[in-house]
């Protein structure tokens, strides 16, 4: 696994940066979640990653997914992409909604650089996304403000996060004799 790329950034500024992301992809999902147009099975494993994920930020849990494990996943779950549009679904919308909330599952589990919370905050655009194409209800709307404070509160605690890993330099002057 990669170095952590927040390994000078002090304990609570890095946890609410983790906690804000998350928040981000939680509230995408529940707001397709919402609309009624994911099958339990999504539903279920998709919830239970979020739930791992805040526990491994939380401390609780410890998890390592080496990257090879993880590519081998994301291959995998190509290939059960087609099985799952032709055989499953029978719809592409479907079987990308799902593809998308495999790929969040996995990208919130083995996140451990700042491209891959990156990847984390487009992975929750994404589900709010779908959700505003699939859902016509006030629960969207909820979703929707819930994933702005925390798109702000990410925005922010990563503004933070940058700012503290920031070399800091001394100069020093001429000797004096």
């Amino acid at each position: 696994m990669r170095p952590d790329a927040s390994a000078r950034v002090p304990l609570p500024v890095e946890r609410f940066f983790q906690f804000s992301l998350l928040g981000l992809v939680a509230s995408g999902y529940l707001a397709v979640a919402g609309s009624a147009y994911l099958d339990i099975p999504t539903i279920v494993l998709t919830g239970g990653g979020i739930l791992l994920r805040a526990l491994l930020v939380a401390g609780v849990v410890r998890l390592n997914i080496s990257e090879r494990t993880a590519t081998a996943a994301a291959l995998l779950y190509a290939a059960f992409f087609a099985i799952d549009y032709f055989l499953l679904s029978h719809e592409f919308l479907a079987a990308t909604v799902h593809l998308v909330f495999f790929l969040a599952v996995l990208k919130i589990l083995t996140a451990s650089s700042n491209r891959d919370n990156l990847y984390i905050a487009v992975i929750a655009f994404l589900e709010l996304l779908a959700a505003a194409i699939l859902s016509i209800d006030f629960n969207f709307f909820l979703c929707l403000t819930l994933f702005l404070l925390f798109a702000i509160a990410a925005l922010s605690s990563g503004e933070i996060r940058r700012s503290m890993r920031r070399a800091t330099t001394t100069s020093r002057a001429g000797m004096k004799y």
